[in-house]
């Protein structure tokens, strides 16, 4: 018997539901009872990289920042691609679109920095500033 917590997880893995929907944890839980703060309200991130192999640690501060939604996709609804220093150097398809979109581009060290001072702070000196090589300028998508 499929269980209401279960219905949640399946509908948040078909990205029917944003990351700060209620589920087994309680009402606005990241899955362990916390409740997410609202200092990334309304934004909308994706992100590329691998950040040291722990990528989950990152959605997880994404969603307990009360992100609005992590896209799996870049697109012009995304207000920041979060990257790491490889994924900008080898201009991945994530980095190329949000580019031509003009998605800012920014490090780990902006959610970590909206962390410790509990606010959404100026993504400025967390920006990455991004220029494609020529071979890369023009994505095929």
């Amino acid at each position: 018997m499929r269980t209401m917590a279960d219905s949640i997880c399946l509908k948040r893995k078909l990205k029917l539901l944003p990351a700060n929907c209620i589920n087994e944890g309680g009402p606005n839980s990241v899955g362990d009872g916390h409740v997410p703060s609202k200092i990334l309200k309304d934004l909308v991130f994706a992100i590329t990289g691998n950040f040291g192999k722990d990528r989950d640690s990152v959605f997880t501060m994404i969603k307990e920042l009360g992100a609005g939604d992590i896209s799996p996709t870049v697109h012009k609804r995304v207000d920041f691609l979060l990257a790491d220093d490889d994924a900008v150097s080898s201009e991945t398809k994530h980095i190329r679109k949000a580019v031509k979109y003009g998605v800012q581009v920014v490090s780990l060290k902006y959610l970590e920095e909206c962390k410790d001072k509990n606010m959404r702070v100026d993504p400025a000196p967390y920006l990455y500033h991004v220029t494609l090589s020529r071979r890369k300028e023009d994505p095929a998508d």
